[in-house]
């Protein structure tokens, strides 16, 4: 290999029995963040004719992490034409993801879903995410012609919360039919209830890994917070009549929001250890849901939180522009609209004729 084109990296010889040492030294680097060194230790592999998948992922990989989406979709590739897994194909949908094209992300989880055997929890968690957002922008007819293996994941999980809900139900049952019991038969009963539970707890792990996703998330904080106010009504409000996040966000006295549960999962996003472009996906995603339940407030606050990270990402003004229509501001939507990295005049008509 042509070492002219690394000249500004270290490029080492190596031995045959240092082979397995720097494979693993590439490991570590990663893990550390020292991408450079890393990429150092893979090209010398290169160098030395070991040209394989699991190296053209690392350098994948890496490019991703340093935001070089051309590079990190090209390594990817390469990886996929010497063995075919799931986790390019990941790595190939976050890309996607980030660049907002929402085509090329289902299309490429779909083919990860395809090769399902290869694909981790932690992948599997990203993966829910952004199945998240197809779901959300495509009809399930489409879904289902275009990207089948999408719409067979949709139905497991949705398979999965039934067998939740099934569960719940007959725990429940299960509890009334031993109310009349003796003593001594309800003792023996809460053994064998006890025995059941855990064997359920396990079913229900199971079906809940399966159908992991950020409503449920929303769902679970929501519940959370309802419970501690039912136990402290008489310290607190029930609920409160405003969304402030920023100096321009519309506050509607009419539209009663549980600030609380609200700040607990955006917290919870800006908290996690991810890219600032991931957090501006998943803002977005939850956005959605609110939306779709016709809760501007809410689903502004999320916006607005995107839009302080990067006041230039599109698919977040885009989101402000409309939701801020759905709000009767018109005002507002041109003040988005006009902050596009290039102004669309259709957004602009579309804000006009509202």
């Amino acid at each position: 290999m042509e070492n002219s084109q690394y000249d500004d990296l270290k490029i080492d010889k190596i031995n045959l029995n240092d082979v397995e040492k720097y494979r693993q030294e590439v490991k570590i680097l990663k893990k550390e963040k020292k991408y450079n060194a890393a990429m150092e230790k893979i090209i010398s592999l290169f160098d030395a004719g070991h040209t394989d998948y699991d190296l053209m992922f690392d350098l994948a990989e890496i490019y991703y992490a340093n935001r070089d989406y051309q590079r990190a979709e090209k390594w990817a590739f390469n990886s996929l034409k010497t063995q075919e897994t799931g986790k390019p194909f990941i790595l190939l949908a976050q890309i996607y993801s980030d660049n907002n094209d929402t085509e090329k992300m289902a299309g490429a989880l779909n083919e990860a879903l395809r090769l399902s055997d290869d694909v981790s929890d932690t992948d599997s968690e990203l993966l829910d995410d952004m199945l998240l957002v197809v779901e959300l922008a495509y009809d399930a007819d489409i879904i289902a012609e275009k990207y089948p293996y999408i719409a067979k994941k949709m139905e497991e999980d949705e398979a999965g919360i039934d067998m939740d809900l099934l569960s719940e139900g007959d725990k429940e049952q299960q509890d009334n039919t031993t109310e009349g019991l003796d003593e001594e038969a309800a003792v023996d009963n809460d053994k064998t209830d006890n025995t059941k539970l855990v064997t359920d707890d396990e079913s229900l792990q199971s079906a809940q890994s399966a159908a992991d996703s950020i409503e449920q998330m929303i769902n679970a904080e929501l519940a959370k917070d309802s419970e501690q106010k039912s136990a402290d009504n008489t310290k607190q409000p029930s609920a409160q009549t405003a969304a402030q996040v920023t100096d321009n966000n519309i506050i509607d006295d009419s539209a009663p929001v549980d600030e609380s549960a609200i700040e607990t999962i955006r917290t919870g996003i800006l908290q996690e250890d991810t890219s600032l472009t991931d957090k501006i996906k998943k803002l977005n995603a939850v956005a959605a849901k609110y939306y779709f339940d016709d809760d501007f407030i809410s689903a502004q606050v999320f916006l607005e939180t995107a839009f302080s990270i990067d006041a230039c990402d599109e698919g977040t003004l885009r989101n402000l522009v409309q939701i801020s229509l759905r709000q009767n501001d018109k005002e507002k939507a041109i003040d988005y609209a006009i902050r596009m990295p290039v102004v669309d005049f259709t957004l602009l008509d579309k804000i006009k004729n509202n």
